[in-house]
């Protein structure tokens, strides 16, 4: 099995967030193809739609909702990593 495409979850992520491609788009300084590409590209990794395209607005699937939850604690879990780093650089971690 593949790892997902990182870019792409946090395309997914951020629309997710925003309820937006195109606020997601601002944020990650992408055109709102590029996302638009990004989450089509996520959905065919996954192997299942992500978002149903009703009327020029992305609506997420059961799905997406079940992944999101995955991916936003992947996401504390990453920052938290961020914060163990800076314990142990600044030497607050690791030491008796």
């Amino acid at each position: 099995m593949r790892v997902l495409s990182q870019r792409s979850l946090e395309a997914f992520r951020l629309t997710m967030i925003s309820g937006s491609v195109s606020r997601a788009a601002d944020s990650l300084r992408l055109t709102q193809p590029a996302v638009s590409r990004l989450v089509k590209a996520l959905e065919i990794e996954v192997g299942f739609p992500l978002f149903e395209r009703v009327k020029g607005r992305m609506i997420p699937t059961y799905e997406a909702s079940l992944l999101f939850e995955e991916v936003q604690r992947a996401y504390i879990r990453l920052e938290k990593l961020t914060t163990i780093a800076a314990e142990i650089r600044s030497g607050r971690r690791g030491r008796l």
